[in-house]
């Protein structure tokens, strides 16, 4: 165990109120301000909150009712984290990113414990805490309210079951390691990033404790792991039948680990960056300078002298950190699924970006050289700035769907129910990142939500759309032209489909194939 000179833990630098204060600031900031009023839901939460919206409002009825009949079944406590906001908010979406946000700031919390239980000081947790918090390659789980939730909250699990298993090592107390359990098996049956992580358990804080505990609650999480691998993959599958694949493919593993490294070092990426911290100093220079300040002020109040025993600290994240990251995207390798940078693809990266952001802590403390931690503040500066505009990006988003239902609702008396809209959309999504409608999935069931009318059905004009002698090829299925309405979004007209009108369409651009065109401040 670390040998550590004793601290006053009513000093305001051992406080947990100065860290709780600074990550609630932070994430007012990352989410525009009172801006998160003006946030909505995206592509996947639409079809989400229109079967919750057929359920009859009750709790247990909105809860019980997506597990009839669907794969939710496999992620069985992921419909809680849906049910609950609904039953609370329902449709109201400024609440939902209001939850996201007290979510995203109490993970960032638990993930500054966690680092300070390993023994990081104040500082240097706090700035990794904040480093997190904005990192920028995956901050659609901070603005997808519906389909994001999932995942922070399973992080929010596992990172608290890493903690009561380090309690569980300190203090020997059975109650400790049944939390520990129990939370394990909440993060797997809420989302399943963290499936390879067990050997992570190993690695925490807890493991440098004498005796036999730390063995002792690995070999009771891998009983219970294998007892969930049994009834997810065994029993289960008899019952419900599973609408994703799963089985590993070396190419697929490959292009994971590629696009991983990709939403991190991509050149391109940095240029995108730099342009969104450029525009949040025009748009918002007062949150702006608050963002560039606010680490630094962290590191002003919660600084100190480095102690003994913190470069053994760091080498452990690093350690810690480095298996996160790579263990993260393993279950994306039995998938077809795969990480990104700029849009909601970049879900999958919040899980190995913790593992990132501890291990970035480690680096810190190896040397004891301040600069070091000077280089953690600025990069949470700079985080935080850029966030300033993807809040914004992701209102834009939620603008032009509203602006879209307006006119879509306007010419609803001519637009007859047996006939699809096929809309086309200026942008598929705003500024390369925040999708607006990108299939019939999503723009359908906003219609159906918007309209209470189940029978009407649209489908975005996207990639996937083809245009075939004798139709509309979509979804598998090619359909006649005389089967769809077309809807111009932009100027709301609505006007026959047909071969001549299908070929006069522009061709459908993907986000990085246009230029990259920001809007005044909102």
């Amino acid at each position: 165990m670390d040998q550590r000179t004793p601290v006053d833990a009513s000093s305001p630098r051992e406080s947990p109120v100065w860290p709780a204060a600074f990550i609630a600031l932070a994430t007012f900031l990352c989410y525009g301000g009172w801006g998160l009023t003006r946030l909505g839901f995206y592509h996947d939460d639409w079809p989400l909150l229109y079967h919750m919206s057929l359920m009859g409002g009750r709790f247990w009825d909105t809860a019980f009712g997506q597990l009839q009949g669907t794969a939710h079944i496999y992620r069985p406590l992921s419909v809680l984290c849906w049910a609950l906001p609904f039953w609370l908010f329902g449709l109201k979406a400024a609440f939902w990113q209001a939850s996201m946000a007290g979510l995203t700031a109490a993970l960032c919390l638990v993930f500054y414990q966690l680092l300070r239980r390993f023994g990081a000081p104040p500082v240097h947790a706090l700035l990794a805490a904040l480093l997190f918090l904005a990192f920028p390659n995956k901050d659609s789980t901070l603005f997808w309210p519906a389909t994001a939730l999932q995942l922070s909250t399973s992080l929010l699990c596992f990172l608290g079951s890493c903690l009561a298993q380090a309690r569980h090592a300190r203090t020997g107390r059975n109650s400790a390691l049944a939390l520990a359990v129990g939370l394990l098996l909440c993060a797997l049956g809420v989302y399943d990033q963290c499936f390879f992580l067990l050997p992570v358990w190993a690695l925490g804080p807890g493991a440098r404790e004498s005796g036999s505990r730390p063995r002792l609650a690995v070999f009771v999480g891998a009983a219970a792991l294998a007892a969930f691998v049994v009834a997810k993959f065994v029993v289960l599958p008899h019952f419900v039948p599973y609408n994703k694949t799963v089985a590993f493919s070396a190419r697929q593993a490959a292009f994971v680990y590629y696009m991983a490294l990709r939403s991190l070092l991509d050149p391109r990426w940095f240029v995108y960056l730099a342009r969104c911290a450029w525009q949040a100093a025009v748009w918002h220079p007062v949150l702006s300078a608050g963002a560039l300040i606010l680490p630094w002020l962290a590191r002003a109040a919660l600084g100190r002298p480095s102690e003994a025993g913190e470069a053994d600290a760091g080498r452990r994240l690093i350690l810690w950190g480095g298996a996160v990251y790579v263990l993260g995207y393993l279950p994306l390798c039995f998938s077809d699924y795969a990480p990104g940078a700029y849009d909601q693809m970049n879900r999958l990266n919040q899980l190995p970006v913790a593992g990132l952001c501890a291990a970035l802590c480690g680096w810190t403390l190896l040397s004891g050289n301040p600069r070091r931690t000077a280089a953690l503040a600025a990069a949470a500066s700079a985080c935080l700035v850029i966030h300033l505009t993807f809040s914004g990006i992701w209102r834009e988003s939620y603008r032009r769907q509203l602006e879209f239902r307006d006119r879509a609702l306007a010419v609803l008396g001519d637009w007859p129910k047996d006939k699809s809209l096929l809309v086309v959309l200026p942008e598929l999504y705003a500024a390369r990142k925040a999708p607006v409608f990108l299939s019939g999935y999503d723009v359908s069931a906003a219609v159906h939500v918007w309209t209470g009318d189940s029978e009407r059905s649209a489908l975005a004009y996207s990639e996937w759309v083809t245009f075939r002698p004798e139709g509309v090829y979509a979804d598998g299925r090619v359909r006649p032209y005389s089967s769809f309405r077309l809807f111009d979004a932009a100027s709301g007209r609505l006007s026959a489909l047909d071969a001549r009108a299908a070929r006069a369409l522009p061709p459908v651009l993907q986000p990085w194939e246009k230029p990259l065109a920001f809007w005044p401040k909102d």
